[in-house]
């Protein structure tokens, strides 16, 4: 499946990336995307590891595109999710934009022979450390350089909306936080 959905072009890469990001939204999270695939992978014997890394760069992506289908409804609501849609973007633009760099750190750090992961019953295809490694190296990275980042991104989102007339929330409330 994964060498059928090998990305050729940037339309391509860009089509596996909205897959990683569509799949991480359904469910919840990359863990099951990056099990799914490496699932599918010892099931065919087909694995392509750049492929992978490709899609699960669509994590941040997914992370916001889940945090608009469960946010609640209202503004203060509203404005948190679309800061985390953005930064969810840029966290996968960098991580679509450094995956040969992470999988050739992960591959220098790893070594040689890698084990395959043990997942349940079943032991995942070679290459599975390296994937798992440059992806959380990549999202660690990410966060990072992102983290600094996030009150620009909130005026940015916040930016020309009048100011909400009323009482503040409440106090440690993440659903209506204020993101300005």
């Amino acid at each position: 499946l994964l060498d059928r959905l090998a990305p050729e072009g940037a339309l391509g890469t860009l089509a596996t990336v909205g897959v990683g990001a569509l799949l991480v939204a359904v469910f919840q999270g990359p863990a099951p995307v990056l099990a799914l695939a490496l699932g599918v992978a010892e099931t065919t014997g087909h694995q392509n590891l750049r492929t992978t890394l490709v899609m699960l760069s669509g994590a941040g992506l997914g992370a916001g595109l889940g945090a608009l289908l469960t946010m609640p409804s209202g503004a203060p609501a509203r404005r948190l999710a679309e800061l985390n849609l953005v930064a969810g973007a840029c966290n996968s633009a960098f991580a679509l934009a450094t995956v040969d760099v992470f999988d050739r750190v992960a591959a220098q750090l790893l070594g040689g022979e890698q084990p395959g992961i043990r997942w349940g019953k079943h032991l995942l295809p070679h290459g599975s450390w390296q994937i798992a490694l440059a992806f959380a190296l990549s999202q660690l990275t990410a966060a990072t350089l992102l983290v600094p980042l996030l009150p620009g991104l909130a005026r940015r989102v916040t930016r020309g909306r009048p100011p909400r007339p009323g009482p503040a929330p409440a106090s440690g409330s993440l659903a209506t936080a204020d993101v300005s």
